[in-house]
């Protein structure tokens, strides 16, 4: 379905909040992606409320390129640890659990 869900733990490291964007970046080197909160752009990813303790949003798009970026077998549900400490652009490290 392309469901993407986001932990309270891990918004709270992005200070992010119901409507707030966020994107990733991918490092094929390091076989990892990268989570980051950003100002509003067309193409960001905007957290919904699920009235639990995640935000979700919905990227068919994204789940494709995950799918493929990572193995993962497309009809199971995958889930990822995030790291604690940002890098030196703020973003934090995102791999495979």
């Amino acid at each position: 379905r392309g469901t993407f869900g986001i932990f309270k733990k891990v918004a709270d490291l992005l200070c992010a909040k119901k409507r707030d964007a966020v994107m990733f970046d991918f490092n094929r080197k390091d076989k990892c992606a990268y989570i980051y909160k950003e100002e509003p752009e067309e193409d960001s990813y905007f957290l919904g409320n699920t009235g639990r303790e995640y935000y979700r949003f919905t990227s068919k798009e994204l789940m494709l390129f995950f799918i493929d970026f990572f193995g993962i077998e497309s009809e199971k549900a995958a889930y990822f640890d995030v790291e604690e400490t940002p890098n030196e652009k703020g973003m934090f490290k995102v791999v495979p659990s």
